[in-house]
């Protein structure tokens, strides 16, 4: 990783976590409609990645089962 890149990164952070910056801004709760679905929207991508993690999960056990049930054959 470039010290630019480093740096960046940085400043990143500290902008973040000053007063005003992201870190307080996503505790203040929803001041419009459109800061709302925004939120909900987050929500949304959550619960989507909750259920991608079930299918990822599901089809690891699947693939392990039918490794051991000799489905791939002598490998």
């Amino acid at each position: 990783m470039s010290s630019s890149m480093l740096h960046s990164l940085t400043q990143l952070g500290r902008d973040n976590l000053s007063p005003g910056g992201a870190v307080e801004q996503a505790a203040a709760p929803p001041s419009s409609s459109a800061d709302r679905r925004i939120s909900r929207g987050g929500d949304a991508l959550g619960r989507l990645n909750s259920l991608m993690m079930v299918f990822v999960a599901l089809a690891m056990t699947l693939r392990r089962q039918a490794w051991r049930d000799g489905y791939f054959g002598d490998v």
